[in-house]
């Protein structure tokens, strides 16, 4: 029954993302860009699942330009874990997903300072009511 629900959750997170309506957030010193689909957002009692894309300014180490996830926000602790990560050769999160992509098994939850890009992810998320 678990393997249904994952796989049906996967098919919605990869067509969300296609027809994705992407809003920026914040930019990093470094002129990285994170956007959420807010059309994604599930809101539980404690907790916020959404979809969110990093746009990278420079390649990353691995070639990499932009990345989406897929995370969870516990709203009272601010912890979060992200279910999903897929990176990108391309801006925007377009092409093929490159090598280290797809679903985290068992991701840990962790905790991003309120004034790193992470943090300020977590709280505009758990602002939304």
């Amino acid at each position: 029954m678990k393997k249904i629900i994952f796989s049906i959750f996967l098919i919605l997170f990869f067509s969300s993302s296609v027809n994705a309506e992407w809003t920026k957030v914040v930019e990093n010193t470094q002129g990285d860009i994170l956007y959420i689909d807010k059309q994604t957002l599930k809101i539980g009692k404690n907790t916020r699942f959404i979809l969110y894309m990093f746009d990278y300014l420079k390649p990353s180490e691995y070639g990499d330009r932009s990345s989406r996830s897929y995370r969870e926000i516990n709203c009272n602790n601010m912890m979060h874990r992200d279910l999903v990560k897929d990176y990108f050769i391309l801006p925007f999160a377009k092409g093929d997903t490159s090598e280290g992509s797809g679903s985290r098994k068992d991701p840990e939850w962790k905790y991003s300072s309120p004034e790193s890009i992470g943090g300020i992810l977590n709280n505009k998320v758990c602002e939304i009511k």
